[in-house]
């Protein structure tokens, strides 16, 4: 089931992958653990074109999902 307020696309290595968060982060929108196993399922990309408009949510969560980020090795781009 497709969820229209978290998506996570990839096309291959050597496309970006986009990633789309458009709800609370936590446990009423995306949790942390849901959104890092998508995360490290995406491989080995180079690029993630990041897009967030979440009205807020749980502040651990939030910074999981940065960490989880940040310590990806692909570049990320935010629009």
């Amino acid at each position: 089931m497709k969820k229209s307020w978290f998506e996570i696309k990839n096309k291959g290595t050597n496309e970006p992958a986009s990633v789309s968060i458009h709800d609370e982060i936590g446990i009423w929108g995306v949790s942390a653990k849901q959104f890092i196993d998508e995360i490290k399922a995406l491989g080995d990309v180079k690029r993630i074109n990041l897009s967030i408009h979440s009205p807020g949510g749980s502040v651990f969560d939030g910074l999981a999902i940065y960490n989880s980020l940040v310590n990806h090795p692909a570049k990320i781009f935010g629009k």
